[in-house]
């Protein structure tokens, strides 16, 4: 049978959906459960109108409600690789992860290629606690996306770090900082491995390298400084702290916002607590 397009209403869910969640653009609930009633009323015998529903019940966490649409699809003639990973993913979202990990194994029996079923694996055996089947899924799945986003990125490598991979979870994030560029998330995520592995000079490079392209982030001095502590270069980190505080007071009050004030009372405490101690 021939499919017929998914609505554009659907198709606007359908696009803003993510592996964890469906975004939801100004409609409550109720509005999306009575399109997909209605979508289905009107083509009751359309595969593309139980996935749209679906899709629909989906996005309002109408959890058996989408199960069942898809289902009702797959009985139509939908292709059984979508429904397979639109349940899988809709049991992901119900907090059901050995069903989602059977309905996306189907899919990949089928198409093994198939890089939303391969990294939906991935979330489900990371919440199945098979953390190295989860990090194949995702080496596999982000080695095959075009422009990896930084949560697939985190997923990868909360698998490594479950496997006490730290090293290599650093390696992950540093291959998506080359080819994604500096995204702070990615860096910050990258020190803080590297923290706890007491690479200490290679978290100050990578805090220099971070404040080439943002010099006047108090925050990032702040975190330096640290390091400079761990490394007993106390009078470089003492030095930084006096950078990062003259940095924050010399914005207007009302562009420091409540972080930064914050901060700079923590940075006076420090330095006041360092000047009594010598």
């Amino acid at each position: 049978m021939a499919q017929r397009p998914l609505p554009v209403f659907a198709v606007a869910i359908a696009l803003a959906a993510s592996a964890t969640e469906v975004a939801i653009a100004h409609a409550p609930p109720e509005a999306i459960e009575a399109e997909a009633r209605a979508e289905v009323a009107r083509h009751p015998d359309d595969a593309a109108a139980h996935l749209a529903a679906g899709r629909m019940h989906q996005a309002a966490r109408a959890w058996d409600a989408a199960l069942a649409a898809f289902e009702r699809a797959r009985e139509l003639g939908a292709d059984p690789t979508i429904v397979a990973i639109a349940s899988g993913q809709v049991l992901l979202d119900a907090g059901r992860p050995r069903a989602a990990a059977l309905e996306l194994t189907r899919a990949l029996d089928r198409d093994p290629e198939n890089v939303a079923a391969r990294y939906d694996r991935g979330r489900a055996r990371m919440a199945l606690a098979d953390a190295a089947g989860a990090a194949q899924d995702f080496a596999r799945a982000i080695a095959a996306m075009r422009e990896p986003r930084p949560e697939h990125l985190f997923a990868w490598r909360d698998a490594l770090v479950a496997l006490g991979d730290r090293p290599g979870a650093i390696r992950v994030l540093d291959a998506g900082i080359a080819h994604l560029g500096a995204v702070p998330s990615l860096e910050l995520a990258a020190l803080d491995l590297e923290l706890r592995l007491e690479r200490y000079p290679d978290a100050l490079r990578r805090l220099d390298r971070m404040l080439g392209t943002s010099a006047q982030n108090p925050a990032w001095i702040v975190r330096r400084a640290e390091v400079l502590d761990r490394l007993a270069r106390h009078d470089e980190a003492r030095r930084e702290r006096v950078r990062a505080l003259a940095m924050i007071e010399g914005r207007r009050p009302q562009r420091r916002g409540a972080t930064l004030t914050s901060l700079a009372a923590e940075l006076r405490r420090d330095l006041t607590t360092t000047a009594e101690s010598q």
